[in-house]
């Protein structure tokens, strides 16, 4: 209890410093997705039920790019419910309930985790262990109170979705079948046209749940991990805190200049509570467009554009050999750009993030920084391919695109990637931010490769709203090997470079969503 009271009292510590300061105005919209189901929005006094539900049969094959490798095909059909109660209370201000449902049909996670090498089980969220086969679960729950001390002000506790900028480091994740939720306080303050802060305190993971049953608050220390190679694998055992809390809070403003463009300025911080480890990223972003639609106040019709920066330090808790501290030193940036002319849209977009730049094998006991950026709590999904082969973490990504929109209810999107290593001294990280083994690249000689190509990826995207209600998206991807990826397979094979050891990696999905 203290801890959490502590959380919260920060929260609105900080909110308090910069609340008369000129400020205000709602971070960009998320991009909509083919199962959009949002909340629906209550009078004072009355209750509104609204909800969704969305089936999507999937097919990943060959996600380990190996011809030789015969159980490498994924197919199930997931289904997500939402149903949601909002209550207006009057005052700007509402209860809001959102249950959720998330099932494979006919079977449960653990069939499809058999898949090697495809990362098949999804990502672990807030909501449920399984991204996947979540069951029963409050998507949302919570409280919404304005109007605060007669001011444009506005808290919100309980669970709730967190959503900023393109959500690259804080998102809902909704493509996935669970999602992510917060639990926690998110204090807003918004003056309508100006300028909108943000400011949130929730908590990550309750590091010992029998705290609610003992009511004591005492770490315990076990024998653990206390030091990884870039692969992942563990190199150092000690002994570690067993059950510290990860809270993590937040301060994001964004300024309408002028109707003009959107400023975002951001400062995310997650941590330990006894202070051991923390990670903090400072950032800026800069669009033209409010959601997907393009500011009417800006003078070149049909252009949009987004730049964003991010940098990051703090301490990870781990020292050197020669015990010092090491710390947190990452960097990734992403702009995109695209320019509509009648019903079509030429787009690009580039993306970077910084990755490990020295020698594991020489450098490791003095190097006191880690270079990775950390890719905090995205929605990935949006962004790096359609086939989530990637997530912003020691890479360098191209794309162009092209979308036709043929009528007010069909659009079709091609898009064209290509990816790298930023730096050939660290891993190569999957969708969830995890670094995927054995991915720092020996050459045949045994030296750390300079192939630091991932992959190259052509998407075909489908919208199609033929109603109101309904929702219809077809997707397919297909992913061609990059240079680094063929080298290992031709030395894992004994092969000559350049034969057809390798092959190319598909996935496909159709979804359909009903919105009520």
């Amino acid at each position: 209890m203290k801890k959490t009271i502590g959380l919260l009292a920060v929260t609105v510590f900080l909110l308090g410093t910069t609340l008369f300061a000129q400020e205000a105005a709602p971070e960009a919209a998320p991009a909509p997705e083919a199962a959009p189901a949002p909340a629906a929005k209550a009078a004072d006094s009355d209750v509104k039920v609204s909800g969704s539900v969305r089936v999507r049969p999937e097919v990943k094959s060959n996600y380990d790019f190996d011809n030789k490798t015969t159980k490498d095909t994924a197919e199930y059909v997931g289904q997500r419910t939402w149903v949601t109660v909002e209550k207006g209370l009057g005052d700007n201000s509402k209860a809001v309930v959102t249950i959720q449902d998330s099932r494979i049909w006919g079977g449960s996670a653990s069939g499809i985790d058999d898949v090697k090498g495809s990362g098949m089980n999804g990502l672990n969220t807030s909501n449920t262990a399984s991204i996947l086969q979540g069951g029963l679960d409050a998507r949302e729950a919570y409280l919404q109170v304005g109007n605060i001390l007669g001011q444009p002000l506005t808290a919100t506790l309980g669970r709730q979705k967190l959503v900023y900028g393109d959500q690259r480091l804080v998102g809902h994740l909704d493509w996935t079948n669970v999602g992510r939720s917060f639990d926690g306080l998110k204090l807003s303050h918004d003056m309508k046209g100006l300028n909108k802060l943000d400011v949130f305190g929730v908590i990550m993971k309750e590091g010992d749940p029998a705290d609610v049953e003992n009511g004591t608050d005492t770490p315990s220390l076990t024998e653990g991990c206390i030091d990884w190679d870039s692969n992942g694998d563990c190199i150092d055992y000690g002994k570690v805190y067993s059950n510290q809390d990860t809270n993590f809070i937040g301060i994001y403003d964004t300024i309408k200049a002028a109707g003009l463009v959107h400023i975002d300025v951001y400062y995310l911080s997650r941590m330990k509570v006894d202070g051991t480890q923390s990670l903090n990223t400072m950032g800026g972003r800069i669009t033209n467009k409010d959601g997907k639609k393009v500011l009417d106040a800006f003078p070149v019709k049909g252009l949009d554009f987004t730049f964003e920066y991010a940098m990051q330090s703090g301490n990870t808790g781990e020292k050197t050999t020669d015990k010092k501290e090491i710390t947190y030193a990452g960097s990734a940036m992403a702009v995109t750009a695209g320019f509509k002319f009648g019903m079509f849209r030429v787009g690009g977009e580039f993306a970077m993030a910084s990755g490990e730049d020295y020698d594991e094998s020489t450098a490791k006991a003095t190097d006191t920084t880690v270079e990775t950026f950390q890719n905090l709590v995205h929605t990935n999904h949006l962004h790096y391919g359609n086939a989530d082969q990637i997530s912003w973490q020691n890479m360098n990504a191209f794309a162009v695109d092209f979308t036709a929109f043929l009528s007010d209810a069909l659009n079709v999107k091609v898009a064209y990637w290509m990816a790298s290593k930023a730096s050939e001294f660290d891993s190569w990280y999957n969708v969830a931010g995890a670094a995927k083994k054995n991915t720092v690249w020996k050459d045949k000689d045994g030296k750390v490769s300079s192939n630091k190509g991932l992959f190259s990826e052509i998407d075909v995207i489908v919208n199609y709203n033929p109603r109101p209600y309904l929702a219809l998206q077809l997707g397919y991807s297909m992913v061609m090997p990059g240079d680094g990826v063929t080298e290992q397979h031709d030395i894992a094979n004994k092969a000559k470079a350049g034969s057809a050891e390798t092959s190319n990696a598909q996935f496909g999905y159709l979804m359909t969503a009903f919105k009520f």
